[in-house]
């Protein structure tokens, strides 16, 4: 009988006999995120955003389809997308156009329109509360008035409270 060969013994041996240069030539790779840290991928430093201006993200995609109508609608409402030549780091090296992420595009527009904008929706947000206040107050037919006199049986309050929970 023959003795047993050795497991592996028919593979060839790699040996690296200079270890004092480096098998890369290229720069040394680092990470920026250390111990898994959570980081906003969407978060844009106020300082990178220029004087007189707002940046949003928006919606490029929806599942990989594109939207023209939306992309219109933003154009009126004054947004442009921000151009990756502005912020190189944003985007892998080599990329041209818009920086985009997830199926979201970085936009631009005067912060006078958004202000403006801002305002539009807090006054929609107060008609609307107003509107609801008013039909809670409105009794239907065959049903019991929700006033005592001048008094209010039913209102919205404002505040937050704790709430008693049952037990």
């Amino acid at each position: 009988m023959e003795p047993e060969a050795k497991r592996g013994s028919d593979r060839p041996q790699i040996h690296r006999t200079d270890t004092s240069t480096p098998m890369r030539s290229e720069e040394p790779r680092r990470r920026r995120l250390k111990g898994n840290i959570a980081q906003d991928k969407f978060a844009i430093p106020a300082e990178m955003i220029p004087e007189g201006s707002s940046y949003e993200w928006k919606r490029k995609t929806t599942y990989g389809a594109s939207d023209p109508s939306y992309d219109v609608l933003m154009r009126t409402q004054g947004w442009l997308p921000v151009d990756v030549s502005r912020h190189p780091e944003f985007m892998p090296p080599g990329w041209s156009g818009s920086i985009e992420r997830d199926g979201l595009i970085l936009m631009e527009r005067p912060i006078e329109l958004t202000r403006e904008a801002q305002e539009e929706e807090r006054l929609s947000a107060r008609l609307a509360v107003a509107t609801k206040e008013t039909q809670l107050g409105l009794a239907g037919n065959g049903e019991f008035e929700r006033r005592n006199g001048n008094n209010p049986l039913v209102s919205v309050k404002r505040s937050v409270e704790p709430m008693e929970i049952p037990e």
